[in-house]
Parts: C-alpha cells; structure tokens; sequence
C-alpha cells in the first residue's frame, strides 16, 4: 500500500482485492426453512386462515340467537412441518362445540413450514364480532 498526498488530503492506495461478498446460506434446503420460524412469521401464517373463522362464526351464529363464544387458543407448532397441536385455554360461552372444532380444525388446517431451532408455542385469540 503506498500513500499519495495530495493538498492537505492523504490518500491510501492499496492494490489489494477487494474482500469476497458474505457467504449466504440458502433460506430453504430440502423443503426445511434454514432458521427458526419467527412469532411474526407463524401469525402471518395464522391470519390467511382467518377467512375460515369468519366461516365457523357465521355458521354458528345461524344456530343461535345467544352471543357466540370468544376464545384463547395454544398452538404448539413443531419444526417438522406436521400439523400444530391445538388446544383451547379459555373460551367465554360455554357450550358451543360446533363453533369450537370449526375453529380448532381450522387452525389444524393451517401449513406451517419445515424448520430448524426449536417447536414454536402461540397463544392465538380469535374473537366473534
């Protein structure tokens, strides 16, 4: 490397190579995404199911004249892409078992992907309006 001054600027001049671009590792090997599935990234999955939801609520609310229910479910997603383990933790009217397997057997629905790191566990409230 050798110096030139010029004025009151100095200017390196080396004659190196330019260092190499960072190595990437590919997002997607094998159908298996290459990172840990994010909370943000698991919702957005969530949330192209809520088209059916509405189905459900609507379907229950043909049943009933009562309020329908809300509800808190736990969603335990493992990381070989096979179907979450659905839970419900609270539900607010008691009762509605058709609106409750609607809901649940839509977020069993739900495709998440393949992926590395460790299960992923949500809490997914869905409330009738």
């Amino acid at each position: 490397m050798r110096r030139v001054v010029w004025g009151l600027v100095t200017l390196a001049v080396g004659c190196a190579t330019p260092p190499p671009p960072p190595v990437t590792q590919p997002l997607w090997k094998d159908g298996v995404m290459q990172k840990p599935l994010t909370v943000e990234e698991a919702t957005r999955y969530l949330k192209q199911a809520a088209p059916e939801f509405s189905v459900c609520y609507r379907r229950e609310q043909l049943n009933l004249t009562a309020r329908t229910s809300d509800y808190l479910f736990q969603v335990f997603i493992p990381v070989d892409g096979s179907t979450p383990d659905v839970t419900v933790l609270k539900e607010t009217v008691a009762g509605q078992l058709t609106l409750r397997d609607c809901l649940t057997q839509a977020i069993e629905r739900v495709h998440f992907p393949a992926h590395t790191g460790r299960p992923l566990t949500l809490k997914v409230p869905i409330e009738g309006s």
